[in-house]
């Protein structure tokens, strides 16, 4: 049962604050200090009493010139203030002589002697004042034989711990001319905390006065210590929530000031990991945006421009470029850079000459490097003037293909801030990155060149089955690239385009010569053979990597633009502009050609059908186009 209201007392102990905890600590702690007072000043005043008696005691019977057994002297005569010359205790406690050793007075004196007989007796005084003498009893008697081995003065004493007790003080008050055995006996009584407070009433407004002045003080200190100690909580619940920049700043230089700071600096510290943390994170998932961009990227170009904006997103206030070296025309091209996060147009295309940058840095440049405006300022302003920027700490970083230097990766910034070691880490393992992906899509050129290569070899051989053909799809494919550039289209795109252009007939390798060289016209069924040759097309080339850049000219090439074209009859812009631009070009070197079933018209009357075929067959604004080139051509 009691360890169960122990065990109860106690969790509702733990349950309570820390400032009310500390409240019945110090509560506890001031009743505890009151009780060791009173201790204390009872010990102390035992201690003090021993001194007299000790003093009193010895000044009496070295100092005295008493007749020898001057005390069973006294026994029948008048207790007067003479006698204390003889019995010097008596005055010391107020002439306290009491033959009662259970009398309740502090203090006691009793005078013991033994006669010739050796019987003991203690003196007395009765009510009317005449000193007497009583036999005592054998345990009496015991205690007092007992004493006079002691010493002059000795004394019994036990630990006093607040309950009322007794101390004896024995004395050996015998002359060396006396027959007698003296002994001098004090009774000392030592009150217990509630006989020396009163009792009763007093001993409740005592302990509550003492407990309220203990509450009060234990108030004050609990919350003077507690209030800094609940900041540092409500810091650290702070701190676990995730609000990394709160502070508590407590101005002390013991420990709990110590406290303040460390939590400070490791939320500080903590902050920092989490900055390094994600910083690595974004660094990882560059990385593997890189590898996503190889995968996606549709030429080495495509790929260094993904890789720059790339890296770019990562460093946003740094100004990021490739500058890829090439050999034979020894200079370096800027072929894409992105400033704080945003693609600059200003100096992409530009070579830097290797004579101009001389050849220590070239060499310079297969290696890491790092520079600022303190070490090489001319250099940094000769770069300023073809990059547009004010750079004032520059990283080269050299990208290798097969241990092959093809270029560098520069970052700069304009701010005078160095870059960190992580900056530095992560943009040469970015550097490693950006060459490993460009060895990858080294290998898909190589593999789609070599399948281009393959199907336009194909494609020529499909000119060069008939000789009304021969050249046919090379002539179209420079008239398509003539027009995609008078109408402003990308360098990818022209790419792409004079590509599909030369295998837009390829799907005829199933065509039969006969068909393909008939001088009559075609029957309806050797013309659904012919009108099967885009989608043969298509499934000839769908196995080169990145087909589906320019399979729109092989598929759309014969779709008409009043929708009467095959094979899915799509008209308008519905039609991809590959194909009407192949289209225009396709019928224009049609017109001007040699076929089996006519000669090759003049430049005059195939203007004239072009002309005619306009919102027809072909695409009006292309065929306006076409004409500018013809006539430019012209003249």
């Amino acid at each position: 049962m009691l360890l169960k209201l122990i065990t109860k007392l106690r969790l509702i102990f733990n349950s309570l604050k820390f400032k009310y905890k500390l409240t019945i600590y110090f509560t506890l702690f001031g009743l505890l200090v009151g009780h060791l007072s009173f201790i204390f000043y009872t010990t102390a005043s035992t201690n003090h009493l021993k001194k007299v008696v000790s003093h009193v005691a010895d000044d009496w019977l070295e100092n005295n010139n008493l007749p020898p057994d001057i005390i069973e002297c006294s026994v029948g005569k008048e207790f007067d203030e003479q006698l204390n010359i003889i019995f010097p205790f008596i005055s010391i406690f107020k002439n306290q002589f009491r033959g009662d050793a259970d009398d309740a007075d502090d203090k006691r004196v009793m005078i013991y002697y033994s006669d010739s007989s050796s019987r003991w007796f203690k003196l007395f005084k009765d009510d009317s004042g005449i000193i007497g003498r009583m036999e005592i009893s054998y345990d009496e008697e015991a205690v007092v034989t007992s004493s006079i081995c002691k010493g002059r003065v000795s004394y019994s004493d036990s630990f006093f711990y607040g309950k009322s007790d007794n101390i004896n003080f024995w004395i050996n008050l015998t002359g060396p001319r006396d027959k007698n055995i003296y002994i001098g006996r004090i009774i000392s009584s030592r009150k217990g905390l509630l006989k020396f407070i009163g009792g009763g009433e007093i001993v409740l407004v005592y302990g509550l006065a003492l407990f309220l002045v203990s509450l009060i003080l234990s108030k004050g200190i609990a919350l003077h210590i507690s209030k800094p100690i609940s900041r540092l909580s409500s810091q650290a619940a702070g701190l676990a929530s995730g609000d990394l920049d709160i502070r508590t700043e407590i101005v002390s230089k013991d420990e709990i000031g110590e406290l303040s700071l460390s939590i400070n600096t490791m939320a500080e510290s903590i902050k920092d990991n989490i900055k390094s943390m994600n910083k690595r994170m974004e660094a990882i998932s560059v990385m593997n945006k890189i590898d996503k961009a190889v995968l996606s990227s549709i030429s080495r170009h495509d790929l260094i421009d993904r890789v720059t904006f790339i890296v770019s997103d990562l460093f946003k206030d740094c100004v990021v470029a490739l500058a890829m070296a090439d050999m034979d025309k020894e200079s370096y091209v800027i072929l894409s850079h992105y400033i704080k996060g945003v693609k600059g147009d200003k100096g992409k295309g530009v070579a830097l000459p290797f004579d101009r940058l001389g050849k220590d840095n070239i060499e310079k440049h297969k290696s890491f490097f790092i520079i600022n405006k303190d070490i090489d300022t001319d250099y940094l302003h000769f770069l300023d003037s073809f990059i547009g920027e004010n750079f004032l700490h520059l990283m080269n970083l050299p990208i290798y293909l097969d241990e092959v230097y093809i270029g560098s990766l520069i970052v700069g910034k304009d701010i005078n801030e160095p870059f960190t070691d992580f900056e530095r880490e992560t943009l040469k393992a970015l550097a490693d990155q950006t060459g490993v992906a460009m060895k990858s899509v080294k290998f898909f050129e190589e593999k789609e060149n070599l399948f281009l290569g393959i199907l336009i070899a194909l494609s020529k051989t499909i000119d060069t089955k008939s000789r009304w053909t021969s050249g046919h799809s090379e002539r179209v494919a420079a008239y398509a690239g003539k027009l995609a550039v008078k109408m402003g289209m990308g360098e990818t795109f022209i790419n792409d385009l004079r590509i599909s252009a030369s295998l837009h007939d390829i799907g005829k390798i199933g065509v039969p010569e006969v068909i393909l060289d008939k001088p009559d016209s075609l029957n309806g069924e050797e013309y659904d053979v012919i009108k099967k040759h885009p989608q043969s097309g298509v499934l000839i080339v769908e196995d080169i990597p990145g087909h589906e850049k320019f399979i729109n000219g092989i598929l759309f090439h014969h779709e008409a633009w009043d929708g009467s074209g095959y094979p899915f009859g799509l008209e308008g812009r519905g039609i991809p502009l590959m194909g009407r631009l192949i289209a225009v070009a396709d019928v224009y070197d049609s017109l001007i050609s040699d076929r089996p079933y006519r000669n090759g018209m003049g430049l005059d009357k195939a203007l004239t059908i072009l002309v005619s075929e306009k919102g027809k067959k072909l695409d009006p604004a292309i065929v306006d186009l076409m004409i500018e080139i013809i006539e430019k051509e012209r003249e």
